[in-house]
């Protein structure tokens, strides 16, 4: 597998083990879409550590795939600010497998 699909799939492992640690706290609601669900989602670094890469080439990918449509990070109005990224379809998938 590419660094690029490794990077993916780590991010998808990271979202779904957030899911699973926070899902008292999970609601439907938070799940109706990705652009809900991207407030739930990892940080580079919790992608980083998944995929055993510098947060810096991480960082990269996601950029990557963000531009493919393939991935989405939480907007932020500070500049400088850590994102939440979130694979892009991913919401569906957490919620069929509740």
């Amino acid at each position: 597998m590419s660094a690029k699909g490794l990077v993916l799939q780590a991010l998808k492992d990271a979202a779904r083990s957030n899911y699973s640690r926070m899902l008292g706290r999970f609601s439907e609601e938070c799940l109706r879409s990705d652009e809900s669900a991207v407030r739930y989602g990892p940080f580079v670094y919790h992608v980083a550590l998944e995929v055993d890469m510098m947060q810096a080439a991480t960082r990269r990918y996601l950029r990557i795939l963000e531009a493919e449509g393939l991935v989405m990070r939480e907007p932020s109005g500070m500049r400088g600010s850590s994102h939440r990224w979130w694979p892009v379809g991913f919401a569906e998938v957490l919620r069929g497998d509740a």
